[in-house]
């Protein structure tokens, strides 16, 4: 503690000696004392170094005989200087007032019930000894939420102050914070008007309060400045002067070792401040939670508070930066961003939410598409080449606006436009209006408008016909139209006819005749036959062969075109065979006939020539040929005298005799060939084999019968009385050969159907393969894969193109799918599996290199069945079908797949004999 006669200095440094001594007090702002001293050598700079924020610094003057505090507050400063040996101190002191400008807060006040000063009490709590005197805004409500935004409480203070236009003073009584808010009561005095002054006038602050604008003159910020000895206190109201002024600022120093008080006397609008606001808030967005949606309002918990009553919160406005074309409140317990557009934080809105699920929302992942929805489904999408509207309904409305397409609107109820006015619908190139049942245009309040529906009805109140005439039309035919195929190409021009051709291929059909004479004979021969049977088949096949050679040569010149090798060959070993067959069976009966046996006997031969001929050309039994061929055969009975036949087979054996070694080992291969087919035959048969090697012993078995029967009877004379000239001869006793080979080949037989059947049903349940005959290198098999989807591509002719397969419609609507080509089952295999009605497949039969003829339906069960059977896939055989049953299926309503090669040319067919409508 230093004294300068009535000047009492307490400081926590020794200070030996006063060297100046500032006070400045105005309002507004914190109190600051400056002192600059010397110090003890001793102590050097130890001012400094011990130097603490609570250290205080209190001076005081005697006045009126009474020691009074002029100064309180906190050491905010310390500095020390040496200089030429002597330790000077420098001490910087503000009132208490300082502790509230410190630390900087964020916080709001949003009851806007709330009074001045409970507003004022509620900021100075925080602070320990701290207390706050109103003067103005006691008991007056805030009106607005008051937002705390990187602000001391000072700071803060001085605002809420300046909305009454007035400023805050501290208490230099105390080293804590002690305030006044707003112009502190001060005492009553009177100066004499003696003194000496200094008038003035501060324009500045005239302006900085607002000017004329806050109703303010520029009188009212006349001053003056005087010193006096006395001590008076911010607020005391003076007369100088006739005048009753404010002390509004003071300063003291220290003159020797007295303080001289200097005054500002200034009237009491000229202490006035303008408005101040905390321009930190301007721009600032507070992010804060939804407590709750009332209209278009809403409660916030800003994230600044620590707590936030939901009946004390403040109804803030929503208004987001969308306006009305999207605008949608947000839910309470989400989060939303409060606006603050300007300083004085009083246009404080809402503006949107915050989403928190950026990390977890699959639509934002893509920065170019924005959404926008709400909590009932409802959305707007945003995206670079378009808009889509949705409503949240079940079957929603939708608005889409398209860069390529235009505009779209989707309802799945209505679509009403209506308007006070106009509605105007207009392009430049069309306006299309499409409707299932009906387009109506009605005028609202009147019956007039226009339907469609199926016709035109015009409907008004006044109708003026402007003519009379009327136009009719005949009916016009609507109904669908069968389609048709595109139409054959153009056939080629047919080549001249050419005879070199033709000698050609009458050679190479005697060359098959020869060919089969040969075998047939040494098969008989080998077989122990006499020599009437070898003359009976030598003659049966060459005359049979060449006649068919003959005839097919005649029909080419007839028509005008030379046929293939294959026409000749297959003529010449077909009717050879037949001649063979039929000359080994009837031969020998034939031989001792009288003139009108031998008639009754042709007749039986070319019926039985005809019946095998009608099997082999596979075109079925008639009736009407078999007789028209044996009528033929009676009347050309006895051309050929059986002395000409036992003739040629006695030379036959003769030849025989002397190539024996020759013959037995071509017989031997023969017989092994043959064994070989057999076994193939029995891999590949099935249920349908069975059937078929049935039948055909059945009708053998047959026919032997009857031939034996009529040859027993035709065969020479049979005695009937003692007076008739006829001879009854016994059966004939086959040789030790034949009885051999007709045993093995019954016993074959039965191994043959039990082999068939027994590798059907194997390669059924097992996805095994089956082998189909006809088109292997080796050994003419070929492996097959029992698989519907794959099926019979193998038993197609390598090499060939796609044919063109395509469907035409029948009346009732149903598909009918033909080919131009030969066809692989690949081409319809996504018909069958993707039809969801019935599919009926019409086979043919399948043609192998050796001229077997094997139905393709036999192919297909096996397939189908290893697939697994579908209870809507019928394979059909058509050559066991009808002509009705042919008729129903291709005119029905399913899918019919005509699954043989050429069908399209076999469809033509069905069309002539009007088979297909």
């Amino acid at each position: 503690m230093i004294t300068y006669d009535s000047v009492v200095i307490k400081a926590p440094y020794s200070i030996q000696k006063i060297i100046s001594l500032d006070i400045t007090v105005r309002p507004g702002e914190h109190a600051r004392a400056t002192i600059k001293g010397i110090v003890d050598d001793s102590f050097q700079i130890q001012s400094t170094t011990g130097a603490m924020w609570e250290d205080e610094l209190v001076l005081s003057d005697k006045i009126n005989d009474e020691q009074v505090i002029i100064f309180k507050g906190l050491i905010s400063s310390v500095k020390n200087t040496h200089v030429n040996g002597v330790y000077y101190v420098e001490i910087e002191s503000l009132s208490g007032s300082i502790q509230l400008d410190i630390q900087k807060r964020k916080r709001s006040f949003q009851d806007i019930s709330m009074t001045y000063d409970t507003l004022l009490k509620n900021i100075m709590k925080e602070h320990p000894g701290a207390d706050i005197s109103c003067n103005i805004g006691e008991g007056l409500p805030i009106g607005e939420p008051i937002i705390q935004y990187e602000e001391t409480d000072w700071e803060l203070i001085n605002r809420l102050a300046s909305h009454f236009q007035q400023f805050v003073t501290s208490d230099l009584q105390y080293a804590t914070p002690k305030l006044y808010f707003g112009t502190p009561p001060g005492r009553q005095l009177q100066i004499s008007d003696d003194i000496s002054y200094t008038a003035g006038k501060d324009l500045v602050a005239y302006h900085q309060a607002g000017g004329g604008e806050s109703g303010l003159h520029n009188t009212d910020f006349f001053y003056y400045d005087m010193t006096s000895d006395q001590h008076y206190q911010i607020g005391d109201i003076v007369e100088f002067r006739d005048k009753e002024l404010v002390v509004s600022q003071k300063t003291i120093r220290l003159e020797e070792i007295q303080l001289a008080y200097n005054y500002r006397l200034s009237r009491k609008k000229g202490i006035q401040r303008r408005l101040i606001h905390n321009d930190r808030l301007s721009g600032v967005s507070l992010e804060g939670e939804v407590l709750d949606v009332k209209g278009e309002q809403v409660k916030l918990h800003l994230t600044i508070d620590k707590d936030q009553s939901k009946e004390k919160a403040h109804w803030f406005t929503f208004a987001p930066p969308t306006g009305n074309a999207m605008y949608c409140m947000p839910q309470i317990g989400t989060s939303a961003t409060l606006y603050l557009p300007d300083a004085d934080g009083k246009g404080a809105i809402i503006t949107g939410c915050i989403r928190k699920n950026g990390g977890e929302c699959e639509k934002s992942g893509d920065p170019n598409i924005r959404y926008f929805g709400t909590e009932h489904g409802s959305e707007a999408k945003l995206s670079p080449t378009g808009i889509d509207i949705v409503s949240g309904s079940k079957e929603p409305l939708k608005l889409t606006l398209e860069d390529d397409n235009g505009i779209t609107l989707t309802s799945h109820k209505k679509l009403l436009l209506q308007a006070d006015s106009e509605i105007i619908i207009q392009s430049e190139k069309r306006v299309v209006i499409q409707a299932e049942s009906q387009i109506m245009i009605v005028k609202t309040g009147q019956t007039s408008g226009i339907a469609i529906e199926n016709e035109y009805h015009i409907l008004g109140n006044q109708v003026i016909a402007d003519g009379s005439d009327r136009t009719s039309y005949p009916i016009y035919d609507d109904a669908p139209q069968i389609g048709t195929p595109p139409p054959p190409p153009p056939p080629e021009p047919k080549p001249p006819f050419s005879w070199g051709k033709l000698v050609g291929r009458v050679l190479a059909g005697i060359a098959v005749v020869a060919a089969v004479v040969i075998v047939a004979v040494v098969v008989v021969a080998t077989l122990g036959a006499g020599a009437v049977v070898i003359g009976a088949v030598a003659a049966g096949a060459a005359i049979a062969g060449t006649a068919a050679v003959v005839s097919q040569a005649a029909s080419d010149i007839a028509r005008g075109e030379v046929s293939g090798y294959g026409a000749y060959g297959w003529a010449a070993l077909r009717e050879s065979t037949i001649g063979a067959i039929s000359g080994a069976i009837f031969g020998p009966f034939g031989a001792g006939a009288v003139i009108g046996g031998k008639m009754t006997f042709g007749a039986v031969v070319n019926g039985f020539e005809s019946v095998i001929r009608q099997t082999m050309e596979g075109e079925g039994f008639s009736l009407e040929t078999l007789m028209n061929d044996a009528a033929i055969g009676a009347l050309t009975a006895g051309i050929l005298d059986s002395r000409i036949v036992k003739g040629i087979g006695g030379a036959v054996v003769k030849k025989i005799s002397s190539v024996a070694p020759w013959i037995q080992k071509g017989i031997g291969a023969v017989g092994q060939q043959f064994s070989k087919k057999v076994d193939d035959l029995s891999k590949f048969g099935n249920k349908m084999g069975q059937k078929y090697m049935k039948e055909a012993r059945e009708l053998l078995d047959d026919v032997a019968t009857s031939i034996k029967q009529a040859g027993n009877k035709l065969a020479g004379p049979v005695p009937v009385g003692p007076s008739t000239n006829v001879w009854k001869s016994s059966d004939l006793t086959p040789s030790g050969q034949q009885q051999k080979f007709w045993s093995e080949m019954e016993q074959g037989k039965k191994e043959l159907a039990e082999q068939m059947s027994k590798n059907a049903d194997e390669a059924i349940k097992s996805k095994g393969t089956s082998t189909r005959g006809g088109y292997g290198s080796d050994g003419q098999d070929v492996p097959y894969l029992a698989d519907f989807h794959n099926g019979a591509d193998e038993g197609i002719i390598r090499g060939l193109d796609d044919p063109t397969f395509y469907s035409v419609k029948n009346e009732a609507g149903g598909n009918i799918f033909v080919s131009t080509d030969k066809i692989k089952q690949k081409h319809f295999e996504n018909i069958v599996n993707n039809a969801e009605g019935n599919v009926n497949i019409l086979t043919g039969a399948h043609g192998t290199v050796d001229g077997a003829l094997i139905p393709e339906k036999t192919f297909f069960d096996s397939d189908l069945g290893t697939w697994g059977n579908k209870n809507n896939v019928n394979i059909l055989d058509i050559n066991e079908l009808s002509r009705d049953q042919i008729s129903q299926i291709v005119n029905g309503k399913g899918i019919t797949i005509c699954g043989w090669c050429y069908s399209e040319r076999s469809q033509d067919i069905l069309k002539a004999m009007n088979l297909i409508k």
